[in-house]
């Protein structure tokens, strides 16, 4: 399993991309599709910023991310919910 961030993501379209960092220490861009979304929810989304876990496959034109576990709590750049 691959650890990265989402990049952006579109509902309405169902796709968007995920950056991790790769083996040398560069940036990788991954391919994702609402459907490898592992979520409870019927409405698969993921909010740009949000951390998840995820199998980078090659495909034709990159790669792909499979079997994506998002993170309900992390997300880089948003503020918590929680009030003092």
């Amino acid at each position: 399993m691959v650890t990265g961030t989402v990049k952006f993501f579109i509902p309405p379209w169902g796709w968007g991309f995920i950056t991790h960092q790769n083996e040398l220490g560069g940036r990788d861009d991954c391919l994702v599709h609402y459907t490898d979304i592992n979520s409870e929810s019927p409405y698969k989304k993921l909010c740009k910023g949000q951390i998840v876990e995820f199998e980078k496959v090659k495909y034709s034109k990159g790669y792909k991310a499979i079997n994506i576990k998002p993170s309900a709590t992390n997300v880089i750049g948003r503020k918590s919910g929680l009030q003092i």
